[in-house]
């Protein structure tokens, strides 16, 4: 999506919503990654055997960020935005929005 189609979804101009804030600002890829030998195949933080999910139900708990820094010193706040942008990513492709008939699209 470029800046132009976000400014016309959101009726502002361009360069005030630019990132958009629905698009992950992280590139996830080089932070989690699958291996079928580490956690049987779960998306891992890179270099650990810390799983997103883990990580995620650690916030879910009411973990803070500093918590989770503290308590694993080898994690970057690169690494554990990455986990949400992953996150984020798998609901959007895996939950996507159910339009009600009456909703106008804007495609």
């Amino acid at each position: 999506m470029d800046r132009q189609a976000v400014a016309e979804i959101v009726e502002e101009d361009a360069d005030e919503v630019w990132p958009p804030p629905w698009e992950p600002v992280v590139d996830w890829k080089p932070h989690i990654h699958q291996d079928p030998d580490i956690l049987v195949g779960k998306p891992v933080v890179r270099g650990t055997r810390l799983s997103a999910e883990f990580l995620l139900e650690l916030y879910a708990v009411g973990w803070s960020e500093d918590q989770v820094l503290e308590s694993y010193p080898h994690l970057t706040k690169d690494a554990l935005r990455a986990v949400f942008a992953f996150a984020a990513q798998c609901v959007r492709e895996r939950y996507p929005v159910i339009w009600p008939e009456w909703a106008e699209r804007r495609d």
